[in-house]
């Protein structure tokens, strides 16, 4: 992933939280990487800068198409804004195109772009395939587990641990 525009306004330290409101994160969320060592799992994020109107239309679409995009904004990572959100130890992942992902009314969750799930379709099947157990006195092992999710352009990430990431600004 490459950086398209730089912007020149001033970023603010942020802080950011699953199940939090995260608006200053804006309407759209790049994931820039995903790495996975030794069962931990780092995910660099970034906001977005607008593009100039019209601009970044492929020559090579058809014309109908090229008339809509010249209309359109387009949208770009951000390299003052990025950040690195790592799960020390997770227990199970999944990353989805977020061109195949609907709506579910089952699952219950709260933050934005960033959300802490209270019930999930993928927790219910984590628990169905794992041997992760909760005791009848309502303890879990290893610890509680909770879902997190991240709703970003073409990404869609669902992570469930029994600790809390970290998350940082960082600099490109």
């Amino acid at each position: 992933m490459f950086f398209k525009k730089k912007t020149n306004k001033n970023i603010e330290a942020v802080n950011l939280e699953f199940g939090g409101n995260n608006d200053y994160l804006g309407k759209f969320v790049f994931v820039l990487n995903i790495e996975d060592v030794d069962n931990e799992l780092k995910i660099i994020l970034s906001g977005y800068v607008e593009g100039e109107k019209g601009t970044g239309v492929d020559e090579e679409c058809n014309e109908a198409l090229k008339e809509i995009l010249k209309e359109s904004t387009p949208i770009y990572p951000n390299e003052d804004d990025v950040y690195e959100i790592v799960f020390p130890s997770y227990i199970i992942y999944q990353v989805r195109n977020e061109s195949y992902c609907s709506w579910d009314d089952y699952n219950i969750r709260k933050g934005n772009r960033l959300y802490i799930y209270e019930k999930s379709k993928f927790l219910d099947y984590f628990k169905s395939v794992t041997d992760c157990c909760q005791s009848d006195d309502g303890d879990y092992y290893p610890g509680e587990w909770i879902h997190y999710g991240i709703d970003a352009e073409d990404h869609v990430i669902d992570i469930i641990s029994h600790e809390k990431p970290i998350i940082k600004k960082i600099s490109k």
